[in-house]
């Protein structure tokens, strides 16, 4: 019970860091001409790489972690 309410957390991270990461991809190509008229493409580009790296460093390693012990535990 503790390693699947454990895993309950890690995951909801993950989840929390994919949906920004997407809100942030989403978001600028919606408003393209904007961000292309004053200039922001490696601004943006540099705020969408860190998401996506937060997302892999944080978030992939502690799942694959979470869900190593939980399928252990089962075992």
């Amino acid at each position: 019970m503790l390693v699947t309410e454990w895993r309950m957390v890690v995951r909801r991270s993950m989840n929390d860091l994919d949906s920004k990461a997407n809100s942030r991809a989403i978001d600028s190509l919606l408003n393209y001409e904007t961000v292309k008229y004053f200039g922001n493409e490696p601004y943006e580009a540099r705020l969408l790489r860190r998401k996506y790296a937060a997302l892999g460093s944080r978030g992939g390693a502690h799942n694959t972690t979470s869900l190593a012990y939980l399928n252990a535990g089962r075992a």
